[in-house]
């Protein structure tokens, strides 16, 4: 039984057994409210158990999510770092086995000084947040063009596949 169906079997006993005219109320009115109550506080504390487990499960959950997290980004930073020690030691080569082709590209990127920004002109910058618009920096650069605190940056990175 759930608890609106509890409810409502509550009200129809009062319904049922108490004289409306009256308000005298039948020999079983208590014993069955007796009876329904119970069903009711039962219901009720196992909801609130339940919430309470499903808290804990929450929160056992989001800890265990934490921890992946932090696991993962070991990860990824364990493989920069060897990705660091291989550019340096093929410095450009490039390698290739059955199972695995290393190679490098070479790749620009602009470079903004971190006040710079504020001494560009409108139409490097971007409107939602003051902050450089790199791509239209680097396509004017690339152009030839002067832009005061930027500078086109080459860098490799490497490829695994």
């Amino acid at each position: 039984m759930t608890l609106y169906e509890i409810n409502q079997a509550i009200q129809d006993l009062y319904e049922s057994m108490v004289d409306p005219e009256t308000g005298e109320v039948s020999e079983d009115f208590d014993k069955q409210l007796d009876l329904l109550d119970m069903a009711r506080g039962e219901k009720i504390e196992n909801i609130g158990l339940w919430i309470k487990d499903l808290k804990a499960e929450s929160a056992a959950i989001k800890v265990e999510a934490k921890k992946l997290a932090e696991r993962a980004r070991a990860a990824e930073n364990k493989a920069e770092r060897l990705k660091s020690y291989l550019d340096y030691n093929l410095r450009g080569e490039k390698f290739s086995t059955p199972k695995i082709a290393i190679s490098f590209r070479n790749t620009k990127s602009v470079d903004v000084e971190p006040d710079a920004w504020m001494f560009l002109p409108d139409k490097y910058l971007r409107r939602t947040d003051p902050e450089p618009d790199k791509r239209a920096i680097g396509d004017a650069l690339k152009a030839g063009e002067k832009v005061p605190g930027c500078r086109l940056v080459e860098d490799r990175s490497i490829i695994i596949k």
